[in-house]
């Protein structure tokens, strides 16, 4: 049986132990049936964006070991990161920016447990949740870009350029297996949307990221085995996405030359076609 309840707070009642257990169980509920197939990772929001120069990770909700996680106001990241560079001296390396768990507080009968950020120079704590990875000899957590006017590696800021955010291995929540975070999927869909001569292939997967932000991993396997890659040598995640994005310009690489190829075929066709000369 379906059922709906309503909880009325009217003037001058009693509120009863019933009455608040359901303002606390109806709505965990409905998170709990939405997400209850999905992966640990993100939800909703914890985007990374830039404004006036200042980084600001959005609010959102985390799933973490099974557990839901709520941020209710944007963190100024750059602030957070200019306080810890005077408290820790951060060196000219690598850091790994995580959400960690701490320790449960009960205030009258609330139980309350936060997942802080913290910064560490050890990558893949099973017991931390990864946001994103940065370069400590910096003033501020500079955001990548798509390089557009680059065209043998436009991702290269993305994926492997240390002096910018990494994101590579930020888990974002997806029924089986989390998948990529919306800002690289986002780089993806303006590449996509650059690129001439779009293929079918191409317009379906910039189609699922405008009305999903992301992709599945296994539709990402899906489009690099039809394009006719092998995406079994990818061993981890960073690997996966290169295979992917050595896909999306390898088709177009494709498309380019088979254009040549259907240009010399018809300049071949006029020539054999064309006016033959009179025998006198």
């Amino acid at each position: 049986m379906l059922v709906k309840k309503e909880v009325s707070f009217l003037h001058g009642n009693i509120l009863t132990k019933e009455m608040l257990n359901e303002t606390y169980v109806y709505p965990r509920d409905f998170v709990e049936l939405k997400y209850c197939d999905y992966s640990d990772g993100i939800i909703a929001g914890l985007d990374f964006v830039e404004n006036d120069g200042t980084t600001y990770l959005t609010k959102g909700i985390v799933k973490f070991k099974g557990e839901y996680y709520f941020l209710l106001e944007d963190i100024n990241l750059t602030s957070y990161f200019l306080e810890m560079h005077k408290q820790q001296n951060w060196s000219t390396k690598l850091y790994y920016l995580y959400l960690k768990s701490s320790t449960p507080i009960k205030v009258d009968s609330i139980i309350v447990q936060n997942l802080d950020l913290y910064v560490s120079e050890e990558c893949k704590q099973d017991d931390l949740f990864l946001l994103c990875r940065f370069y400590g000899g910096k003033d501020n957590m500079e955001l990548p870009q798509l390089n557009g006017n680059e065209e043998k590696e436009p991702f290269k800021k993305l994926t492997d350029d240390n002096l910018y955010v990494n994101m590579i291995d930020t888990l974002y929540a997806m029924p089986g297996k989390a998948t990529y975070h919306p800002f690289l999927f986002k780089a993806v869909a303006e590449y996509l949307e650059q690129k001439p001569n779009k293929s079918i292939l191409d317009n379906v997967i910039l189609m699922q990221i405008q009305n999903m932000k992301v992709l599945s991993i296994d539709a990402m396997k899906t489009y690099i085995n039809a394009v006719g890659c092998d995406d079994e040598k990818a061993t981890n995640r960073k690997e996966l996405f290169d295979s992917f994005i050595k896909c999306l310009k390898k088709e177009e690489e494709q498309k380019t030359f088979l254009e040549k190829n259907k240009e010399n075929e018809h300049l071949k066709s006029r020539r054999h076609n064309g006016p033959k000369g009179m025998l006198l």
